[in-house]
């Protein structure tokens, strides 16, 4: 069967706009190490049309370290929450449903811009960077940087016990990319 990615699914988890099953591709992932502190992964996700910066909550971690999520994994969001830090929108994933792997990146995203439209941001992240050293390394820059291995696709649903506290909201648009992801299972039926 094949996986559809919705145009405005990136921009509904940015604004809060409902979404149904909103699936998403990651594009790139970055690895942020800080002394003392648990890793902390970006992923940039596209819906085909527009990619966003998204944070992996540290409850799925595991999900990447036994490469369930890597470069061009197609995910179901299941939770998320989307936050204003120093001028930024983040979103943050709480719980997925990985959903398979396809074998390039799909569609031609364009960056949506994450800024509260501020100078203030520009300022603390200045700042921040300036007073710790903070380990970032890209892991995965383009459908190029790794080759691909096979993983059970098992739709297993995933979430992060850590922020059951969060608010979520799920979202969704009209217009769609379509690619096939070979035997990938069926996405369960949601309710509501």
């Amino acid at each position: 069967m094949p996986i559809t990615l919705s145009k405005g699914t990136c921009k509904g988890l940015l604004t809060g706009k409902a979404l149904s099953a909103p699936l998403v591709q990651i594009v790139q992932m970055t690895k942020f190490e800080e002394d003392g502190r648990p890793t902390q992964w970006l992923l940039e996700v596209s819906d085909g049309f527009a990619s966003l910066p998204v944070m992996l909550s540290v409850g799925l971690n595991g999900l990447v370290e036994s490469k369930k999520l890597r470069l061009r994994t197609i995910m179901e969001i299941k939770e998320h929450v989307c936050r204003e830090y120093w001028g930024f929108r983040v979103v943050i994933i709480k719980a997925i449903a990985a959903t398979g792997q396809f074998n390039r990146v799909i569609g031609h995203a364009k960056p949506l811009d994450v800024s509260c439209g501020t100078d203030e941001a520009e300022l603390h992240v200045l700042a921040v960077l300036s007073s710790k050293p903070l380990r970032a390394v890209t892991v995965h820059m383009d459908d190029d940087a790794e080759s691909l291995e096979s993983f059970e696709s098992d739709n297993m649903d995933v979430k992060d016990p850590l922020l059951d506290d969060l608010n979520n909201s799920q979202m969704g648009d009209d217009s769609s990319v379509e690619g096939s992801i070979g035997d990938v299972g069926v996405l369960p039926e949601r309710e509501g």
